[in-house]
């Protein structure tokens, strides 16, 4: 009975690190664009095995602007003014709500935890 039980976990493991799924590509491109955008989609457009215990991810993500450019520029003070100025000059004028895409590859490791983020561009 205890080596069926081996024998059924071992199979049960081997079975868990195919490939990353959906939930680890969303944690890892949850940040990605800093604090000032939300994650909202993510989707997965293709994937292959890099080396043993890597994978890389090509991946779109949509994100969402969580408050407005002027709103921001209006509360910042000293270098958050100058930070804003900088994030207007990458972003532009963006409204509470607009959405912002973006492509990322990811690549994973196969830890013993499942699969971590080691490089997200």
């Amino acid at each position: 009975m205890k080596r069926v039980m081996a024998i059924m976990a071992a199979l049960a493991m081997a079975g868990c690190s195919g490939q990353p799924g959906n939930a680890d590509l969303r944690e890892a491109l949850t940040g990605a664009e800093g604090s000032l955008l939300e994650l909202t989609a993510v989707e997965k457009v293709n994937g292959y095995e890099q080396a043993d215990n890597q994978y890389v991810v090509k991946a779109e993500a949509e994100f969402e602007f969580i408050d407005s450019y002027d709103n921001l520029l209006a509360n910042a003070t000293g270098f958050e003014k100058m930070e804003m100025q900088m994030v207007g000059a990458f972003y532009g004028k963006f409204d509470k709500g607009d959405s912002y895409s973006n492509s990322y590859t990811v690549t994973f490791v196969d830890s013993e935890n499942g699969w971590k983020p080691i490089n997200v561009k």
